[in-house]
Parts: structure tokens; sequence; C-alpha cells
């Protein structure tokens, strides 16, 4: 059996922070039960939350409305401390911290969407840390960064065993110094590329750059020579810093850009887009008068519908979605959609946004077209003190 073909469903994950709406608390959300029993979820979500001073996995299917009903037996049963998380063909991942290392944890999901533990892989050890795992666009392989504090910082890359859920270790590619927010990268459309946008200012002086990375045969992370990729052309007297990048599932990457001087930030961020070519450069013809803004004063996320056709942008002031319209400029669609900072975010197949702030604990669900937009029942939903990670499982 080829990897392709044990393929059941991939991960799409997403955190964002809540508004002024109608609340429900976790204890309100009803379990499946009943007629509901009988309807299909269109996806599995999960989120680390605390409960009896222990730290649980609180999950629940989500339904074609975007409403969502509590898995039986849910707060289940977590580790000690999962910061980061990614999902896979029946199976979650996430990272463990301890006084001697970082682990990352395999979970099976039964077909009602129980996870259980399974296996567990040393990604770093005490003096280093892992943040932004992620998924290649098959889910065949999962990836994490780890910033070897005081030196350099790594792309580790592992395989899946799709009858077990066990990792097994492939290499790791050096990325130098550079911190990459959030960590992860977004493969664009022929999964052979990813790409992700650091910055960094030292003693007054402040550059960009990109990250890229080929995928080889064996699913491991080899470095890319970015260093002739181009920032959009800013105005006068002025530069950018990137933070964050999205991928359509063609040749597109968005990255968002915060123009600053010698006085510092010079605006608000800017999104600018990107075109993959066949040896994995990217050249854009976005500049400062052809870039929309954000409401955002700093990005925390990006993140790219399956379709490429919206981005869900996480930040400061909120969550808002634009048109992506491939090497077409970026357009401005919904406005902000909540006005509370917004962690992370993310979609699973059905138009469903996903959203979560953890210092609010609510998270949010919005359903969101081309063409449409507005909030799914029920949300937000409160849930004690949740953590700054979701995982969403779409159904095949």
């Amino acid at each position: 059996m080829t990897r392709k073909s044990r393929m059941v469903f991939w991960l799409i994950t997403v955190l964002c922070t809540g508004a002024a709406f109608a609340q429900m608390p976790i204890s309100g959300i009803r379990a499946i039960t009943g007629p509901q029993a009988s309807k299909s979820p269109v996806a599995y979500v999960y989120v680390n939350g605390s409960h009896d001073n222990k730290v649980k996995i609180c999950g629940f299917a989500a339904d074609s409305n975007g409403g969502l009903s509590r898995i039986p037996g849910s707060p289940f049963p977590g580790t000690v401390n999962i910061g980061y998380w990614a999902g896979k063909n029946g199976y979650l991942f996430g990272t463990e911290s301890t006084t001697d290392a970082t682990y990352i944890y395999s979970y099976s999901v039964s077909s009602i969407g129980v996870p259980s533990k399974v296996a567990k892989i040393k990604a770093a050890g005490q003096y280093e840390g892992v943040s932004g795992l992620f998924l290649d666009r098959t889910a065949e392989d999962l990836y994490d960064y780890e910033e070897d504090f005081g030196s350099n910082n790594y792309y580790q890359s592992f395989g899946i065993d799709g009858s077990t859920g066990r990792l097994t270790y492939l290499g790791a590619c050096n990325v130098g110094y550079d911190s990459v927010p959030g960590g992860k990268m977004t493969f664009a459309g022929d999964n052979l590329y990813a790409y992700t946008a650091y910055n960094s200012c030292y003693e007054g002086y402040c550059y960009w750059g990109i990250l890229g990375a080929r995928r080889n045969s064996r699913g491991k992370l080899v470095g890319l020579n970015t260093s002739k990729i181009l920032p959009p052309t800013p105005k006068d007297g002025d530069a950018y810093l990137a933070d964050y990048a999205g991928a359509d599932p063609t040749d597109h990457v968005a990255i968002a850009v915060q123009p600053f001087n010698q006085f510092g930030n010079d605006g608000l961020p800017q999104l600018a887009t990107y075109v993959v070519q066949s040896d994995g450069s990217l050249t854009t013809e976005s500049a400062y008068w052809n870039m929309p803004t954000t409401a955002n004063q700093g990005v925390n996320d990006l993140e790219m519908s399956p379709s490429g056709k919206l981005l869900a942008v996480a930040g400061t002031a909120g969550l808002e979605v634009f048109h992506s319209n491939g090497s077409n400029p970026i357009t401005p669609y919904t406005g902000l959609l909540t006005n509370d900072e917004i962690d992370q975010c993310l979609w699973d197949n059905d138009n469903h946004l996903y959203a979560i702030r953890s210092k609010s604990s609510k998270l949010f669900v919005f359903t969101v077209t081309p063409t449409s937009h507005h909030q799914a029942p029920g949300s937000p939903h409160v849930i004690n003190k949740a953590g700054a990670q979701v995982i969403v499982l779409p159904m095949p």
C-alpha cells in the first residue's frame, strides 16, 4: 500500500480570537446524541484546555453549518504541556515540553473522533525549543521548527507510518540564525516547495527574508537559495519586513509585509503575492500602490482557504478575510469579523474558518465563501482555559 493510498483526510488548523457575540460555554455544547448522531460531521475540531487542573483535549464534531457538537467522552486526557499541533489520516500530533526534552506525541483518532495516545518521539533536547508543527499538502510527512538557542535553527522532517501513527526521523534542514514567527511553512500546490517569511532587527539594523525548502523523494526538506527573492517595491524612504506566508493550491504565495523607515513602522501591514517558478524561486509585481492594507498593526497568522480564493489574516485587531486573486493583487473583502486579537486561524474543506484567542478562551467559527460570510450557530464557544492551538481534521 502506497503512502498516498493511505490518505483519508488531512489537516487544516486555525487559531483566532473573540468578538462581542452570544457566547456558549463548553458545558452547553451538546454531545452527539439522538438525531445529531446520525448526521455525518464535516470535520473534527480539537482544542487543548484545562479541566480539574489537568491538560485535556476538548473534541467537537462540526456540522455542515459550522455548528459544534461535543464528542462523547470529551474532554480527553492530554499530555502535560501540549504546545503545537498537527493532524493527518486519523492521527493527531502534539508537542510536550518537559524539563529534559521536547517530545512529539501521536494520537490515533477513532471513527467517532475519540483520540488515544499511541506513540511518541523525542524532537529536541533540554536547550532547544520546538514550534510550528505542519504537514505537506498530501499529509504524508510531518515537520517542525527547532530553535537551537544561541546557535542555528532547523526544520526537522518526520515520516508518518499510516498504520500505526509512529514517526520516523528523516533529517534536518539548517536555516541559520533567523527567527521564523510561528515556525511553520506553507506548501505550494505542487507539494514540492514550501515557504515562510522572517524578519530580524539587531542593534538598529532590520532586514527581511523568505525561507524556502524543497521536499525530496523521501519527504525530507532541503533548503533553497532564496537570497535573490526581492521584497515588493516600497515607497521612497521605506523598506519592508515580512511575517508569515500562505500558499494557494497552484503556484501563488501570499506574504504579509510591514513598511518601515528610520523612525519605525510607516503604516499598517500590506499583503503581497508571489508566483512560484519551476526552480522554486519566487517573483512578484507587488508594490506599495497595489497591495491592500490590513486592519491589524501586527499580523499573527495567514491562512489560505483550500480553494485558494480566500486569505484569512489573524492579528492584533482581529480577524479579516481577503480575496486572493492568483498573481493579481489581493483585494479586501470582509473587513474585521472580530474585534479581539486573534492568535491563529485555519479552514476546513467546507468553507468554515475556525478561530481562537487563548486569552479570552473563545473558539469562533465563521462560514465564509467568496460571496458571503456569517458567524456559525453557537459561536463563539467558551472553552475553559483554552490554549492557543486548535486542530481541524476535515472529513474526506
